[in-house]
């Protein structure tokens, strides 16, 4: 017997000890758009383990795949649908404004590469994150696959990362090999994988998604990000914030035996290096291999320092446009070599707020920081309207989860330069999927969302 119109509506996901029903279109899931959320997961797995560039490389399997999702976004006509939210408005004045500096950047051939390439896949994957993903089912198992492939690059991290320096790095083998780097993709998937353990009503579940995040934290506390260690400590204030009395004292709990742990079982050396965070004094260790990690942390600060004067005295010298997409090396050569030094640092800003504003122009950074600020709101605004329902409590863990996601983002841009990334567009395509698959069960469940 077939299911009438009315009964299709009534269909419910079922998540762990509640219902919550799905938005389901009177016409289901068409074939094309079906399709491309298929490609759409194997996109997602594929850019964030980075399993291609352990294996097949020479294929150039990312490439391609890149164009693959484009043709299936335009032929499914989900790829305008994400540009009339709030979010996305925000990320095409962003893109407009990167488009109209070309011609006033110092090396413009150089700044269309950037944009045409780089920015435009990443622009592809806001599209195809807030296109293809019709029902919060959809939305569900994207993030499944999401915290899947963030535990792939983990293991890959383990397998291939050496510590030579020091700090686990992966030898220039994948996006995410720079230690700084593999420290944010691992904040960003703690969250989500935090959000399993939170979901899971089985005990072996519970196990293995607690094995992960432990398995996560390890690695960024190789890496000697001082970075990431801020990231965790924002990230568990806020999660202490979110937390219920007993899971307050739980994390508690838990934050003294990860402290203790660390303090017992970290080399030398990274403890040295963390503890840099707090104090000027300039520490030296005995080890003859660990000193290249000691000079590295003694003179980062210095570093980071004198990259951040120089973005803003090339900010106030170009406060429109900026010097051009991804040209603030060549810049700042040029602004050192003017100041009386033989030659520039050739290193980014490793701070990608102070990246956008010296390559975009202040107007640039205000719109590459309302797109997060906005994805930020829309997952708070989930967050606080499903919270304390029971039977909204599935929603309500994914947006928390969205939500730290972010803020992990946000933290760990400051102390290093990936502005024209992935990782934000894909996060506010999320956010922009959340909203639009979540909204009309909460409004079934407890009426109109109010406003962010």
């Amino acid at each position: 017997m077939k299911m009438s119109q009315a009964a299709i509506q009534r269909r419910v996901y079922r998540a762990p000890s509640q219902q919550v029903p799905v938005n389901l279109p009177s016409a289901g899931v068409s074939n094309v758009q079906g399709l491309g959320f298929l490609v759409l997961l194997a996109f997602v797995f594929m850019i964030f383990s980075r399993v291609f560039d352990m294996y097949l490389s020479n294929l150039h399997i990312p490439g391609i795949s890149d164009r693959i999702m484009a043709a299936v976004v335009i032929i499914s006509g989900a790829f305008w649908r994400p540009f009339q939210t709030a979010i996305g408005k925000r990320l095409l004045w962003f893109t407009g404004w990167m488009l109209l500096g070309i011609p006033f950047s110092v090396w413009r051939s150089d700044s269309v590469y950037l944009v045409t390439h780089q920015w435009w896949a990443s622009v592809l994957v806001f599209a195809a994150v807030g296109g293809l993903i019709v029902d919060y089912r959809q939305y569900c198992t994207s993030i499944i696959v999401l915290s899947l492939a963030l535990f792939t690059l983990a293991l890959f991290c383990f397998h291939f990362g050496t510590i030579e320096t020091g700090r686990l790095a992966m030898s220039n083998r994948s996006r995410f090999a720079n230690p700084n780097e593999m420290a944010q993709a691992m904040l960003m998937g703690i969250p989500f994988w935090m959000a399993i353990f939170k979901r899971s009503e089985g005990l072996g579940r519970r196990v293995v998604s607690g094995i992960v995040v432990m398995a996560m934290l390890y690695i960024i506390a190789k890496t000697g990000s001082r970075g990431a260690l801020i990231s965790i400590g924002i990230l568990y204030l806020v999660l202490l914030y979110h937390a219920t009395i007993v899971g307050r004292a739980g994390l508690l709990l838990g934050g003294s035996l990860l402290m203790c742990s660390a303090l017992a079982f970290l080399p030398t050396s990274l403890k040295d290096r963390y503890r840099t965070l707090f104090s000027e004094e300039k520490f030296e260790v005995q080890d003859v291999n660990e000193s290249g990690l000691l000079i590295s942390a003694n003179t980062s600060t210095e570093s980071r320092e004198h990259l951040f004067h120089q973005s803003l005295i090339l900010t106030a010298k170009h406060p429109i446009f900026g010097v051009g997409v991804g040209e603030f090396t060549v810049a700042e050569n040029a602004l050192s070599i003017s100041q009386g030094r033989a030659k520039g640092s050739w290193l980014g800003t490793h701070n990608t707020y102070m990246q956008v504003a010296s390559e975009t122009g202040p107007l640039g950074a205000i719109f590459f920081i309302a797109v997060l600020i906005k994805s930020l709101k829309t997952a708070s605004s989930i967050f606080v309207s499903t919270r304390g329902k029971p039977q909204l409590r599935h929603i309500s863990t994914q947006a928390e989860a969205l939500f730290l996601s972010l803020v992990c983002l946000a933290t760990t841009d400051i102390f290093i330069h990936a502005a024209y990334t992935m990782l934000l567009p894909f996060l506010a395509g999320m956010a922009t999927s959340l909203e639009y698959t979540a909204r009309p069960i909460i409004a079934k469940v407890s009426g109109p969302m109010p406003a962010a």
